[in-house]
C-alpha cells in the first residue's frame, strides 16, 4: 500500500516532531503506514489511528458502492474482502515493540465530533472520493497546530510524468485546491504523498 520512499517519508516526518506530539492517522487498513510513523516517533509522543477496521464490513461495502470513480470503487471493494482484523493490526504493531498508539474504530467524521486534542501531524489516507477527502480535511485540519504537518496519500497524480503516475483524482484535487502558500508552507512531494506545514 506504500512505496518504500513513501514509508521513509512518513518515518522522517514523524521523526521531525517535537516531544509529546500527537499524531492522527485517518485510514489504517493493515497498519503499514502506522508502523512507519511509529518507528520514527519519539517515545513521549502518541499515535491515534482511526479506521472502521473489520467492524460491519457490509456497511463499509455499501458506502464504497456509492463511490463515483468506478476503478477506485472496484479496488476498494476487493480490498474490503480481505481487510485485516483490528486485532491483527494491533498485534502486528505491538510485536514490533510499539506501545504509544491507540486504534480507534470509527469513521473520521464521527470521531472528529468528539475529538478535543491539538494535533502535530495529520496523515490522511481514508476514502479517496473527493467529497470524503474534503470532509476529512475540513473536520481535522482545524485541530492541527500552527507549525504542524499534514500529509495526504495518493494525492500526486501526474498523468504526463514519466516518473510517477500513481494517485487518485480526489486527494489530488483537494491538495491542488487547498494546500497552497501562504497558508501552507514547506510543501513537498514524494511519490504519491504530498505534505505541508500549517502556517496559520
Amino acid at each position: 500500500m506504500l512505496s518504500l520512499p513513501e514509508g521513509v517519508t512518513l518515518y522522517k516526518l514523524a521523526n521531525s516532531l517535537p516531544k509529546k506530539s500527537t499524531v492522527v492517522e485517518l485510514g489504517c487498513y493493515g497498519g503499514l503506514s502506522s508502523a512507519f510513523i511509529l518507528a520514527g516517533l519519539n517515545k513521549s509522543s502518541f499515535h491515534y489511528s482511526i479506521d472502521p477496521f473489520d467492524k460491519d464490513l457490509s456497511k463499509q461495502r455499501q458506502l464504497i458502492k456509492k463511490y463515483k470513480n468506478k476503478k477506485y470503487k472496484k479496488i476498494e471493494l476487493d480490498l474490503s474482502m480481505k481487510k485485516p482484523r483490528k486485532k491483527d493490526v494491533y498485534e502486528l504493531l505491538k510485536n514490533e515493540g510499539h506501545k504509544n498508539f491507540k486504534l480507534i474504530t470509527g469513521y473520521g467524521d464521527a470521531v472528529s465530533k468528539r475529538w478535543h486534542k491539538k494535533i502535530d501531524f495529520l496523515w490522511i489516507d481514508a476514502s479517496h472520493e473527493y467529497e470524503n477527502v474534503k470532509r476529512d480535511f475540513t473536520d481535522w485540519s482545524k485541530f492541527l497546530k500552527k507549525g504542524g504537518i499534514i500529509a495526504f496519500h495518493d494525492s500526486n497524480k501526474k498523468d504526463k510524468s514519466p516518473y510517477w503516475k500513481w494517485g487518485w483524482p480526489g486527494p489530488t484535487k483537494l491538495v491542488n485546491e487547498f494546500i497552497k502558500s501562504p497558508s501552507w508552507i514547506k510543501i513537498g512531494r514524494v511519490d504519491s504523498i504530498v505534505y505541508a506545514t500549517k502556517n496559520f
